[in-house]
């Protein structure tokens, strides 16, 4: 099976659960939630290097944030300062983009986004980037706990962690834990997400028991996993003539003030 075929059927199962529509053809490129193999590292040492540079990756996106939803927000920074620099940067940015030659979407992209505002569009951009972050330092502590907590490495952590990652889309998604039981005839899961996990360790070839593997990644979500996604959807389904600015006032609200 190919990864366009993979990506389709992964997409399908993953549909049932989702209550945002996909956003565009390039969405459809990419499987739902990872299916990668976790990052196995070959000493403690590696290990911590990541967590560190995830830490700091993090704590640098939060200064830029704070800085840049300043024009929003009082914070570190008083609005009317924050205001002037994006003025400046985006004046800056958009005289300095009538200069680039768009010879791919990257360019394009670069010269869309500052035309329009490229301290406006960098917030989400950068809130994309802190929750990827977030998830692969919270990803990581839950390595730690498996790989370098103990002396052995755990047979099935393939399957517990793409268990996780399932059970965390479907709980971000619905605002709801999922829950996981088995039929009294055969055995089989009775729960969408058993069935779910069922057919996605299928499809990527997992030997391991669903039910064990699906209620230990219950056992490891928490409040946060089942936060419902900020995601800016209200010109898409029409409601209200709401400004860009307030738009964007609102989502760095709900991000920054939890």
């Amino acid at each position: 099976m190919d990864n366009a075929e993979l990506t389709e059927k992964l997409r399908s199962i993953t549909e049932r659960f989702s209550v945002v529509p996909t956003m565009g053809i390039l969405a459809n490129l990419s499987p739902p939630f990872d299916v990668s193999k976790p990052n196995q590292h070959d000493n403690k040492q590696e290990f911590f290097a990541e967590m560190k540079a995830v830490q700091m990756g993090k704590s640098n996106v939060d200064g830029l944030i704070e800085l840049l939803a300043a024009g929003f927000r009082e914070g570190l920074v008083s609005v009317e300062v924050g205001k002037r620099i994006a003025k400046f940067v985006d004046a800056d940015a958009r005289l300095e983009s009538r200069n680039y030659t768009v010879e791919s979407g990257y360019d394009l992209v670069r010269r869309n986004s500052s035309e329009l505002s490229l301290t406006h569009c960098l917030v989400y951009q950068l809130m994309d980037l802190r929750r990827g972050l977030r998830m692969r330092y919270v990803e990581l502590m839950d390595q730690e706990k498996e790989f370098w907590s103990s002396g052995s490495r755990p047979p099935n952590h393939y399957a517990r962690t793409i268990s996780l990652r399932l059970a965390r889309y479907i709980a971000n998604h619905t605002q709801k834990k999922p829950t996981i039981g088995t039929s009294p005839d055969g055995g089989h899961p009775s729960t969408d997400f058993g069935r779910a996990l069922e057919e996605v360790f299928e499809l990527l070839e997992i030997k391991a028991n669903v039910g064990n593997a699906g209620r230990w990644a219950i056992s490891q979500l928490t409040d946060e996993d089942v936060k419902q996604r900020v995601i800016a959807l209200d010109a898409l389904y029409g409601r209200g003539a709401i400004r860009p600015e307030e738009r964007l006032a609102s989502l760095i609200k709900k991000d920054l003030d939890g």
